[in-house]
């Protein structure tokens, strides 16, 4: 069930060297596979990898479309990870919620939407290097904690919170 082999580049996922993963857009359910296939039965006993950054407790994490990977932490923060390289490590801290930060998840354009105690659901625009910066703030749940997004077909996005609404958003347009 494992496939894991050595090239002459070193480890490779599922067959195919690091190089030829780099050179490839995956759709995230191929990369939960390379994961899984690669990780093999590793996930059963012992964590391949910790990674370390966050100062409080890590309610969700995600693999986003580009294979990077985004955690979410009582601490206020988004953290956003490079687990692509040998020695995964933090490229990047999103600041912006005023209280804890329960969710996230990718959003089919390479967005990334999160879900805070603070009642909002925040995007944040990954592209524009120069940037990345919360590019809209959601707050139709009353002010209440919301715990959940989950991303939808196209543009959309559902968010559910403590005020017992799940709510659909169209990202695109706000």
């Amino acid at each position: 069930m494992t496939n894991k082999k050595e090239s002459r580049h070193g480890r490779s996922f599922c067959g195919r060297t690091k190089r030829e993963l780099e050179k490839t857009r995956l759709l995230p359910t191929d990369l939960e596979q390379l994961v899984f296939e690669y990780l093999g039965d590793q996930l059963e006993k012992e964590s391949a990898v910790t990674l370390r950054g966050h100062s409080d407790w890590v309610y969700s994490v995600c693999l986003m479309p580009d294979g990077l990977l985004a955690s979410a932490s009582k601490d206020l923060t988004i953290r956003v990870w490079n687990v692509r390289e040998q020695c995964p490590k933090c490229i990047l801290t999103l600041t912006g919620h005023t209280d804890y930060v329960y969710s996230v998840c990718a959003l089919a354009d390479g967005r990334l939407a999160s879900a805070s105690r603070d009642g909002t659901v925040r995007i944040w625009d990954l592209a524009d290097t120069a940037v990345r910066r919360c590019v809209q703030v959601l707050d139709g749940h009353r002010g209440k904690h919301v715990h959940s997004v989950c991303a939808l077909p196209g543009s959309g996005l559902a968010s559910g919170s403590a005020d017992g609404r799940v709510c659909i958003w169209d990202t695109a347009n706000g």
